[in-house]
């Protein structure tokens, strides 16, 4: 049980942190708007925390206000494509796979009806 609790408070804390203004991100509009100095791109590869599924997503910014994400994922259980405008006041909500995607720098918590359902981060 403690277990359980800890890995949802693990997957809760970047999203409680979104709504915090660091400052130094105002300007970076089509991007993730948290701190992580390593990777804050859209584009590339993701992993989900619950399904360990590779997510491979391209980024076009020329699309929408902040820009589209398209992601595919090839896995014997799930294969798939699926396309979102980024939207949201700080460029970092979107929807794929009737979910609602929630993103920080390197990390996106996915929600389906407000219920935590999966977590994807940013790898190389």
């Amino acid at each position: 049980m403690f277990l359980v609790i800890f890995i949802a408070v693990l997957a809760i804390v970047p999203v409680l942190l979104l709504g915090q203004n660091y400052g130094f991100q105002e300007n970076l509009p089509r991007r993730f708007r948290k701190s992580d100095p390593v990777d804050c791109s859209w584009s590339g590869r993701w992993m989900g925390s619950e399904d360990a599924f590779n997510f491979y997503c391209r980024f076009d910014p020329e699309q929408g206000k902040c820009g589209k994400l398209e992601c595919s994922v090839n896995h014997p259980l799930f294969k798939a494509h699926n396309a979102s405008l980024i939207e949201g006041e700080n460029c970092d909500e979107l929807r794929m796979w009737n979910l609602r995607g929630k993103a920080s720098c390197g990390y996106i918590a996915w929600f389906e009806r407000g219920e935590y359902r999966n977590g994807w981060y940013k790898t190389s």
